[in-house]
């Protein structure tokens, strides 16, 4: 009869040993210790050491072994185990909370979206123990790793989310969720987190590369490392200053790129250009609206009125990219002026005007449902945040 392996992992592991699981994790057929060697540049017992530390905590178990012609004891292909290691985690949206459970290759077992008033959110992330163990009571003691992907910034060292849009506190703290539940938590920006699920899921082979989102917050990648700052808003581009007369934002400044591009200021601008019965849409319904009427080339008038918004837009990333010197842009397109011939145009103007010219690449990023984020999340907790290529 098989013997069981314990799983124990309320720890995280050493960077080391992060370094060999990410190599195993990648290779979802296998990989010999060998091969790990060769690739990590560590030596063999190191690597040893922590293919046993692994397999002992249930990560890996060894396959089939490796064909070879050569003599001496053939190795046996690492492949991951996943019938006892689970982990899961939330994305918190405006009227519900997307919950996920999923394995170590990050495949989805189970989804649910769990409608949420605006002034319980916290208490109801708080309560989510209970809640799993009552609805997922099989699954529950399983369950290794639990995430919660937040809008906001995130302090990661004291589960600090500062900015957030559903509680009137200024500063929420998740760190009372260790106390009654003794598994792994990570707490990550949703941005943050976006960039990373493109990393692990849709491999992502880019050491430095900024991710602008649809309501253009920021997540930055310098030298295969996720860039936080001192609060965790690094990378916040929505709050670049854009022109210094523009409209008062929230934050203190005037013209912030998010606060420009908002409806109220868009109308400012376009009113003359557009039909009056369009100034009655609201919020990012009339964005949508004006990057619909640029694919349509609606007038010439107002094809370079929207051109010229696209300009300054355009210039406010180049000048962030020239400045850390990034190569690598990835838009989101649920952001209307990031999508169809808006894309097109800003990816042009700023090739053009970029220090970094043809070595400057922007991707567009199409999000199909964003099901797994929290589970990249969760896995990050085991395979670290280091870009290995």
């Amino acid at each position: 009869m098989e013997t069981k392996i314990k799983v124990i992992m309320l720890t995280n592991l050493t960077e080391t040993e992060q370094k060999v699981f990410q190599l195993i994790w990648y290779k979802k057929y296998g990989i010999s210790r060998t091969e790990i060697v060769n690739k990590t540049k560590l030596s063999k017992a190191t690597v040893s050491r922590a293919v046993d530390k692994l397999i002992s905590n249930g990560f890996v178990v060894e396959g089939d072994a490796v064909p070879t012609t050569s003599k001496g004891r053939p190795q046996k292909l690492l492949v991951l185990r996943n019938d006892e290691i689970l982990i899961s985690g939330i994305s918190i949206h405006s009227r519900f909370l997307h919950f996920v459970i999923g394995d170590l290759t990050g495949r989805l077992r189970y989804s649910e979206n769990i409608p949420v008033d605006k002034n319980n959110v916290v208490s109801t992330i708080m309560d989510f123990p209970k809640y799993l163990e009552k609805n997922y009571n099989s699954l529950y003691k399983n369950i290794k790793v639990f995430s919660i992907v937040t809008p906001g910034q995130v302090d990661q060292t004291n589960m600090k989310v500062t900015g957030n849009f559903f509680s009137v506190e200024k500063d929420v703290y998740f760190s009372g969720l260790e106390d009654c539940w003794n598994i792994l938590f990570k707490v990550e920006n949703d941005v943050n987190a976006l960039l990373s699920s493109q990393i692990m899921f849709g491999h992502l082979k880019y050491k430095n590369i900024f991710l602008i989102d649809s309501e253009f917050g920021g997540a930055l990648v310098i030298d295969g490392k996720m860039v936080r700052g001192l609060n965790g808003g690094a990378g916040e581009f929505g709050h670049t200053q854009l022109i210094h007369d523009g409209p008062l934002c929230w934050c203190g400044k005037k013209g912030c790129v998010s606060n420009y591009f908002g409806a109220d200021n868009l109308k400012s601008i376009f009113h003359s250009t557009i039909p009056a019965s369009y100034m009655a849409l609201f919020g990012r319904d009339f964005s949508v609206m004006l990057s619909e009427l640029y694919n349509e080339k609606f007038s010439k008038e107002f094809c370079i009125l929207y051109e010229k918004q696209l300009d300054l837009l355009a210039d406010a990333i180049v000048d962030f990219l020239d400045l850390l010197c990034i190569d690598n842009l990835m838009l989101n397109t649920e952001n209307p002026f990031f999508k169809d011939r808006s894309f097109e145009y800003i990816s042009e103007k700023m090739r053009k005007t970029s220090g970094l010219k043809d070595k400057l690449k922007v991707m567009p990023l199409k999000i199909r449902k964003g099901i797994e984020i929290p589970l990249a999340i969760s896995l990050t907790k085991f395979l670290g945040e280091n870009i290995e290529i």
